[in-house]
């Protein structure tokens, strides 16, 4: 598998002048998942898994508790996918809120 990486502060357990950064490989898909070997502890949901070019694959969204060498992640493919059938949805819903602000405005 390709090397990936995160930068996480799992329960806030390091300083502001560090950078914990974890490495593991990509293993594959399951279940609509990535899934990486990427030693990962709670409070790490959210971190940007990056490729070795620094990119953004995906975002971790689980370890298995009992053997938090395996992460659940993600897949940015996944994210965008989501992100673009929600948009329309948030737009809709925000639309009201942008009149309201508007209209105070002009009062």
């Amino acid at each position: 598998g390709e090397p990936v990486s995160i930068i996480a502060y799992p329960g806030g357990a390091f300083s502001s002048n560090t950078l914990p950064i974890y490495d593991g490989r990509f293993t594959g898909r399951s279940e609509g998942r990535c899934l990486s070997t990427i030693p990962v502890a709670g409070g790490s949901s959210g971190a940007g898994v990056l490729d070795e070019d620094g990119e953004v694959v995906g975002v971790v969204s689980a370890v298995m508790e009992s053997f938090n060498h395996y992460t659940i992640t993600v897949c940015l493919s996944d994210l965008r996918d989501f992100l673009v059938l929600a948009a329309p949805q948030v737009q809709a819903a925000e639309a009201p809120a942008v009149q309201t602000a508007g209209q105070k405005k002009q009062e």
